[in-house]
């Protein structure tokens, strides 16, 4: 499955979120996860995917910008 670890984004989204939730307190805290930290690494991938999936199905252009027909169209589909 390459095309999951192809995501930097979310990771990024999902790594700063975790750096936020617990801080650290190691010199190397801001390059790192701590171990305090892992779980809301995990909590927040998961979520921040979910997010990327029901982004990617809506981004029809696949310019990563939703448009408004774009918004129309997946509405449309509920």
């Amino acid at each position: 499955m390459p095309e999951l670890f192809d995501l930097k984004p979310v990771m990024l989204r999902a790594f700063n979120a975790a750096k936020a939730k617990v801080p650290g307190s190691s010199k190397y805290s801001d390059d790192y996860v701590t171990k305090s930290e892992y779980r809301w690494l995990l909590k927040y991938l998961r979520i921040y995917y979910e997010y990327w999936v029901a982004f990617d199905r809506i981004d029809s252009g696949g310019d990563r910008r939703i448009d408004y027909s774009e918004f129309s169209a997946a509405k449309e589909k509920l």
